[in-house]
């Protein structure tokens, strides 16, 4: 297991934390959350969490968060390839081809995509 990890601030209701391998625990405050698992929240509930770098995230009713890899990356943490090409005036929205469900993909009726048929 790593160093680094989430540690649960508060819990209001019932919050609980799946592993990579499925087991299911109920959280309680000052549990912690390890690389790869999973926090759900019940319908009226809510928690807080504490990252290793000492920001929080809190989470509402019905909301599902996952633990990514939480190794410190220290102030020098990198910028996606895309992220880089937007921020150098890349527009994803007109510069990639158009998905096989998006405008112009034809299909259905009238080649409009979509459509109704009745089947009697």
């Amino acid at each position: 297991m790593s160093s680094n990890y989430v540690v649960v601030k508060s819990v209001i209701g019932q919050a609980f934390a799946i592993s990579a391998d499925g087991v299911r625990r109920a959280l309680v405050e000052g549990d912690r959350l390890f690389s790869g698992e999973q926090v759900l929240t019940e319908a009226g509930s809510a928690v807080t969490l504490e990252l290793p770098n000492g920001e929080t995230v809190s989470l509402g009713e019905s909301a599902f968060w996952q633990a990514g890899e939480l190794a410190d990356r220290g102030d020098s943490e990198s910028i996606s390839e895309l992220e880089q090409a937007i921020a150098d005036g890349f527009d994803p929205t007109t510069d990639l081809e158009a998905t096989a469900a998006g405008p112009g993909a034809g299909g259905g009726a009238g080649g409009s995509g979509g459509g109704h048929t009745a089947i009697v």
